[in-house]
């Protein structure tokens, strides 16, 4: 790796860097610089040309390029702000929850006597909607319970027993006849029923009702209703 050499700064003889005069020439590779050669070769900053009052007497704002005098300048920025805060409490004051007030609605006028009353049905209550004549229901008093009875089996079950007939001219599909049973005291223990498809016009049905509770004293017919579907 070859040496890297320094210029001699009088001859421009090639050097060592550990040289400190030159092989060339004689003349030492130092370089004596003083204050004055700064000086010369260091210009000096440039001033600001002094501010020229203008004929009112004002100084030229600088850097606005409008020619406005600072103080000018100063009072525009202070309306500025004082317009912006005005403004800020106007705003304020509009959309505050106490702003504009709104007139509740006017309550609907009683009824006057121009005006005429809805008409009140006979019954003291409205007729309810849809309501009016139509086929009256069939009544179930056609199913007549002829007659009943306590009944005991030969292995000592016990039943209610007893016929019901069909006086109407038409067949009930479904016939259910139900008994409500009670102790010795009164208080009800229990319920019991029978029932029997295809009742025909005219026809008698023997019930047979089973009676499970064995405290069970005394039964009530609570009664017999039929469907023809």
């Amino acid at each position: 790796m070859s040496e890297r050499r320094l210029a001699c700064p009088h001859c421009g003889a090639a050097n060592r860097r550990v040289d400190r005069i030159c092989s060339a020439c004689g003349r030492s590779m130092v370089i004596e610089v003083t204050l004055d050669d700064l000086d010369d070769r260091v210009a000096p900053p440039p001033t600001a040309p002094p501010a020229v009052p203008r004929a009112g007497g004002w100084p030229t704002g600088r850097g606005t390029g409008t020619g406005q005098p600072q103080s000018m300048t100063a009072l525009w920025v202070v309306g500025a702000v004082v317009a912006v805060a005005v403004a800020c409490v106007l705003v304020g004051a509009v959309m505050s929850p106490s702003g504009p007030q709104v007139a509740p609605p006017e309550e609907p006028s009683a009824p006057t006597a121009s005006q005429p009353a809805a008409p009140a049905s006979s019954g003291g209550e409205a007729p309810a909607p849809g309501a009016g004549p139509g086929p009256a229901p069939r009544s179930e008093s056609t199913l007549e319970v002829e007659t009943w009875d306590w009944s005991r089996d030969d292995y000592g079950s016990r039943y209610l027993v007893g016929t019901v007939i069909n006086n109407s001219s038409h067949e009930f599909a479904y016939v259910q006849i139900e008994f409500n049973l009670y102790d010795r005291s009164g208080t009800q223990v229990s319920s019991t029923f029978d029932n029997v498809n295809n009742l025909e016009a005219g026809g008698r049905w023997r019930f047979r009702a089973l009676v499970m509770e064995d405290n069970a004293t005394t039964a009530k017919l609570k009664g017999v209703r039929g469907s023809e579907q």
